[in-house]
């Protein structure tokens, strides 16, 4: 089909692979493809359809993904970002754009409104993409779709949204009528001047801004699931971590003082929200590359089930409020533990997660400093002994989830992981590496052990904790047992998730769990 005079015509390409979970929102969607296209395909032939792109063809903004891709890609540049704000929508889109772009094969696009865009064209109607995205952003999606005609889109000095994108459409057209499929307040003027409207998860206020013109017949989109997708987001689940901040209270034996008790769960609390602040911030940045990750794929940002600036939002008040509670009702020590795991983390989403084995190194500080944070928040002294035994644990496990991410890239043959400094040939020297480590930290505990049983004469730091110290060498066994095992579940293939999320559904690790707390039990009678 011929274009207008002036318009963008592209090659048609071979359709661009979507997630496998968008067949469920196909069958979930209020309207199916079919429905539409009988009722609307054969009568409209001659009328084009115009088609936006966020939030209605792809879930998510360009925008906005251009500006996390920004951040973790260019992190040195960031503060370029206020002085193209002040240029303007249009100037700060266009100055995005030529600095980054995503990878359009990746991007979330929303399986229901892509068939129908599909059947109208197989039909032979003409389909214009129309968006408020910049024009590169804009052609790289259709090129990689084939199935529109023309594209109309931002430029460096024109943003395309609301009554500018209607003007275009109708110069365009030649002020022939088209129908307009949109999703926000931004496309009511669009919806209203259109034959025939489709609305995409429409909010309530935009269905009565739309008025007459909008039929719940031509609807698309999800059922709610934005609350679903928020708590997914801020992964309760891993808040098992910060259990670690009961240890020093737990090895001090005060686990009955009901004080310091309340002292730590604070902490914890405080900690936990911290953490989901992170776990926001590292989804933010890593949005293309989960999206490359057959089980990250469908993490709330990278799926488009969440927006970005709702992300950016819950992470700023989930820090105020974490640092809001610590200050008010938690020693300074304890809140400057706080702000030193936020900086850690921010610097390991931001650079270090890059950096071959720097980055296991920090994920294993990041999991002994929320042992120290138990410390700072009751005034209980740790050992230099479970420091040590913490940092080989942990650096051990941290290199057992590379190693399985690894093992993943394998099996896809994949040569490099995106966005990490590791490559597949990394297997064999970390499949040496990791469980040394773990040997490494049971050797610490035996050391501890043979430490509490024989101390050095006049050494004012041991304290009489343990009545029967010899029946903690039961911990050492179990442990090496736990270790061992999970290295070689590990290459198994049996998970291909985090180890501690593992151990906690794992049966095994709680009954080694149970054995090695009894052992200290024992000791302490």
């Amino acid at each position: 089909m011929a274009a207008s005079a002036g318009a963008i015509t592209l090659p048609v390409a071979t359709p661009g692979p979507f997630y496998r979970d968008d067949v469920t929102d196909v069958a979930n969607s209020i309207s199916t493809v079919t429905e539409i296209g009988c009722a609307q395909g054969a009568s409209s032939g001659d009328v084009a359809l115009c088609v936006d792109l966020d939030g209605t063809l792809i879930r998510g903004d360009l925008l906005w993904e251009s500006v996390m891709l920004m951040l973790r890609r260019q992190p040195q540049n960031a503060w370029k970002l206020p002085l193209w704000v002040a240029r303007g929508k249009a100037g700060f889109k266009d100055a995005l754009a030529q600095h980054v772009a995503p990878d359009t094969a990746l991007l979330a696009y929303r399986a229901d409104v892509l068939e129908f865009i599909r059947g109208e064209r197989a039909a032979g109607r003409r389909v214009i993409l129309a968006t408020a995205s910049h024009e590169k952003l804009a052609e790289k999606v259709a090129a990689h779709l084939g199935v529109f005609d023309d594209v109309l889109a931002s430029r460096a000095n024109v943003n395309l949204s609301g009554a500018r994108k209607l003007a275009a459409i109708r110069e365009h057209l030649h002020g022939e009528a088209f129908d307009y499929i949109g999703d926000s307040a931004a496309d009511v003027p669009l919806c209203r001047a259109a034959r025939l409207a489709y609305l995409v998860s429409p909010k309530g206020s935009v269905i009565v801004a739309v008025g007459p013109a909008y039929d719940p017949a031509r609807r698309f989109g999800d059922k709610g699931g934005t609350l679903k997708a928020w708590i997914k987001a801020i992964r309760p689940v891993q808040w098992s971590k910060n259990l670690l901040i009961f240890v020093p209270l737990m090895t001090a034996h005060k686990i009955t003082d009901l004080v310091l008790v309340s002292q730590v769960l604070l902490a914890f609390v405080a900690f936990s929200l911290c953490a989901s602040a992170v776990y926001l911030l590292n989804d933010l940045l890593d949005i293309e590359s989960d999206r490359q990750h057959p089980k990250k794929r469908n993490r709330p940002l990278a799926s488009g089930k969440l927006s970005i600036p709702m992300a950016v939002a819950t992470c700023g008040l989930l820090v105020a409020a974490s640092f809001a509670l610590s200050a008010a009702l938690l020693p300074v020590a304890f809140v400057e533990t706080l702000a030193v795991y936020l900086a850690m983390t921010t610097l390991y989403s931001v650079w270090v997660k890059t950096k071959l084995l720097m980055d296991v190194i920090v994920l294993a500080g990041l999991y002994t400093l929320r042992i120290v944070a138990g410390g700072t928040a009751t005034g209980v002294e740790i050992s230099e002994y479970l420091l040590a035994f913490s940092m080989f644990m942990f650096t051990s496990l941290a290199v057992m989830k590379r190693y399985t991410e690894l093992l993943i890239m394998q099996d896809r043959d994949q040569r490099e992981s995106k966005g990490r400094g590791y490559i597949t040939a990394d297997l064999t020297i970390m499949d040496a590496m990791g469980p040394a480590l773990g040997c490494m930290s049971v050797l610490v505990m035996a050391l501890y052990i043979q430490y509490m049983i024989h101390p050095p004469t006049g050494d004012t730091m041991v304290h009489p904790t343990y009545h029967h110290p010899k029946v903690l060498w039961g911990v050492c066994p179990v442990l090496l047992y736990w270790i061992m095992r999970a290295w070689v579940l590990a290459k198994r293939r049996h998970f291909a998730d985090d180890p501690i999320a593992f151990a906690l559904r794992d049966r095994t690790s709680w009954i080694a769990g149970i054995l090695a707390v009894a052992a200290v039990v024992l000791a302490s009678l």
